[in-house]
């Protein structure tokens, strides 16, 4: 009976997180749907595009994943809206007189020829080393990990999206880098319970079971 009791609530507990995050990507859905209504109503007031490039932001940030955060799909919004993440001279140089003639061009073409300015060639590599060198810190949690882990594959996939592109940072392959970076008694639990070889394997569930 105390066994049975206790595994009842380990599985209420289980069902209460999934709920509490489900509300969580609802509530963050919802809130990308209103950002991207206010800037296609701010698009359609403002019936010409500005020619200069707009007010640079003070701190570096992460364009694709915020274009991503903010539901921000259509070409032409994404490059009018990415100037206000550039705070570099060079690329600001290149925002300013190239903008008007990328206007009716694709994203990727866009987004390329900021590549071309800003980032090495190396760049990817440079981020699967920090991936491959990730170590849990004693001052956080398993969830704080996870998220700089997530982070770092999104910065990896900036044009590749995994469901697409076979050459992408796939959850599984993460997972795993994840696992090796744990303190010694995460790992095991994880290898335990086999966490790794669920089918099909979904982050969110890992990284849920985990945490709990």
């Amino acid at each position: 009976m105390l066994i049975d009791a206790q595994l009842a609530s380990v599985e209420q507990a289980r069902k209460d997180r999934y709920a509490a995050q489900e509300e969580r990507e609802a509530n963050a859905a919802r809130m990308a749907r209103m950002e991207e209504a206010t800037l296609v109503l701010i698009q359609s007031v403002r019936q010409t595009p500005p020619a200069t490039a707009p007010t640079p932001r003070s701190a570096e940030s992460e364009p694709q994943t915020d274009l991503a955060t903010r539901a921000i799909e259509s070409d032409v919004n994404k490059i009018w809206v990415v100037g206000s993440f550039i705070d570099k001279t060079n690329l600001l140089s290149v925002y300013a007189n190239e903008v008007n003639s990328y206007v009716g061009k694709t994203w990727l073409e866009f987004k390329n020829r900021l590549f071309e300015v800003a980032i090495t060639p190396e760049w990817r590599e440079e981020l699967y080393k920090q991936i491959i060198k990730l170590k849990m810190l004693d001052s956080e949690d398993f969830m704080g990990y996870s998220i700089r882990a997530q982070t770092l594959q999104r910065m990896v996939n900036f044009d590749k999206p995994p469901h697409l592109d076979p050459t992408a940072l796939g959850d599984l392959e993460l997972a795993r880098l994840v696992m090796f970076g744990m303190p010694d008694e995460l790992k095991a639990m994880v290898k335990k319970f086999k966490l790794l070889k669920a089918t099909p394997f979904k982050y969110a569930d890992f990284e849920m079971s985990t945490n709990g």
